[in-house]
């Protein structure tokens, strides 16, 4: 499970079965349980788990069409057209996009997702998380591929109470001293206070950088293994019907819930 050791590892671990023990009732009055009844009871601008990935998949396709555009070398007269375009779709679907934008920046933050390029040179947002994880979602079937995850409030708002929580208990440290990248601003409550709180409506302020984003992807991974290697947690649910492997796009989701 990446190179998580200690108190990171264990924290994480806790993390997956308490989401699958715990029932959610985020965003509406039924209850689901587990990591495939909450996938399945995804919710997004009034579409559900199979609507919304039928809705993604052109987008990824395109953001992967993209990525694989860009190399070291690229001229950016030849991806100013394809960026532009993906973006744009990105932001339609994602209701979010940042205050200023341009197709550069669109290569420059995709570039930087599947490490062709280095860390963008400008503010971290959600609509830029979307842009990068979007474009990557073709490495979750590469050798070693290591795909992001939209790090948007909610998936970031789960993780942190939660992993706030298990390391309460384990007296483990601080979220942001076990976990770089993932910090309060400002910090609330003793340790283990935030936890305390029902995930919905609040969620806890946290600082928005790049660092955030790797971390959250970093730590999606690390989920999407655990699920994947454990035979008493449930199977991914399939969109078009039947179970498979955990993805990161699936974890993400139920992490999206978990955090409304």
């Amino acid at each position: 499970m990446d190179d998580l050791r200690g108190a990171a590892s264990e924290a994480l671990r806790q993390l997956a079965w308490c989401v699958q023990n715990d029932p959610c009732t985020a965003l509406g009055t039924r209850t689901h349980h587990g990591w495939d009844g909450r996938l399945v009871g995804y919710e997004w601008r009034g579409q559900g788990y199979a609507e919304t990935c039928d809705a993604l998949a052109p987008i990824q396709r395109m953001g992967s069409e993209l990525a694989e555009m860009i190399t070291p070398g690229t001229r950016p007269r030849r991806t100013a057209a394809p960026a532009a375009r993906y973006a744009k779709l990105v932001f339609q679907w994602g209701r979010v996009r940042p205050r200023r934008w341009s197709p550069r920046a669109v290569v420059d933050v995709v570039g930087w997702a599947i490490r062709k390029a280095s860390e963008p040179q400008f503010g971290f947002g959600a609509a830029w998380s979307k842009v990068g994880a979007l474009a990557t979602t073709h490495l979750e079937d590469c050798q070693g591929g290591r795909p992001h995850a939209i790090a948007d409030s909610r998936v970031t708002a789960s993780l942190i109470l939660r992993l706030d929580a298990a390391l309460a208990q384990r007296g483990g440290g601080e979220v942001r001293c076990v976990f770089p990248g993932l910090a309060l601003m400002p910090r609330r409550g003793e340790r283990g206070e935030l936890a305390k709180h029902k995930l919905c409506p609040t969620r806890p302020a946290f600082r928005r950088r790049w660092d955030t984003q790797t971390m959250v992807s970093r730590l999606v991974l690390c989920l999407r293994d655990i699920l994947n290697g454990r035979a008493r947690l449930p199977r991914m649910p399939l969109p078009g019907g039947g179970c498979g492997a955990w993805t990161t796009r699936g974890v993400e989701m139920v992490l999206f819930m978990d955090g409304a």
